[in-house]
């Protein structure tokens, strides 16, 4: 009896968390504050593996899309970004319109889990491009910025199959409360664990497909935030199988990238 009432309590726990941990834009608000950040996914993708989630900015007049490493790796010709405009209208764009001579060209950072990628200012898909798009004056370059107990947001398109809440026939990003676990420490890449990386973690919110999603510092105003870093994926406990914390990529790297450009 004590056992069930465990087991009681911890389902009851753990519905709890997910419930003020998640936020339902579309129950909130019939607008999208974040139409910046994109679903990505590769049409002939296999057991949902090839699907993330990504960003678009502006960086000296340029637009790139900036997703995780590991995600761009599995986008090929047929892949597509799926925007939902702040209205909630929805617009699908196949990358290989959208690039320069056709060619997916994924600049890829050598130690960290992120890849960008130059959208040229092609005058069918400028208007939506320069109207999301997030200014690269808004990430946070101080490596020294995240302090424990920070609070957060983390904004993705997670496979909808592995959630139990949320209106999924509203194509809206989903918006994730999270918190800082640690400062910003160097540790294996959790894809590659033979790389070493500067990386934030922070109380769980990820999910599959969430990969690439941005980390939002966000002040009162959901125009007034600075973008922290990038998501990387999760740990787990091996025994349970229960999900430690979230980890990202400082937001820092994506200047590492277009320097060596």
């Amino acid at each position: 009896m004590m056992k069930a009432s465990m087991k009681l309590f911890g389902l009851l726990f753990i519905i709890s968390y997910i419930s003020v941990s998640y936020t339902d834009l579309h129950k909130e608000s019939r607008e999208n504050p974040y139409p910046f950040v994109v679903s990505i996914f590769s049409k002939n993708c296999i057991n949902n593996s090839n699907y993330g989630t990504g960003f678009i900015a502006k960086h000296n007049g340029a637009l790139f899309l900036i997703t995780a490493a590991h995600v761009a790796l599995l986008m090929r010709d047929e892949s597509v970004i799926q925007i939902c405009n702040s209205d909630l209208s929805q617009k699908t764009i196949n990358l290989i319109d959208i690039v320069k001579d056709r060619n997916i060209n994924w600049q890829v950072h050598e130690i960290a889990d992120m890849a960008i990628l130059e959208i040229p200012k092609i005058e069918t898909y400028f208007e939506v491009h320069s109207k999301h798009a997030v200014s690269s004056e808004k990430f946070i370059v101080n490596k020294y910025s995240v302090k424990i107990g920070d609070s957060f947001l983390h904004v993705s398109y997670p496979l909808a199959n592995h959630l139990s809440f949320g209106n999924t026939t509203v194509f809206t990003p989903y918006v994730f409360k999270t918190y800082s676990i640690n400062y910003i420490m160097k540790r294996p890449r959790i894809d590659n664990p033979n790389i070493i990386s500067a990386q934030i973690s922070v109380s769980p919110c990820s999910y599959q497909g969430s990969s690439g999603g941005p980390l939002i510092y966000s002040q009162s105003k959901s125009d007034d935030f600075q973008i922290v870093g990038i998501s990387h994926g999760s740990t787990r406990e091996p025994q349970f199988n229960n999900t430690l914390m979230s980890i990202f990529t400082p937001m820092y790297y994506f200047f590492d990238i277009v320097e060596r450009k």
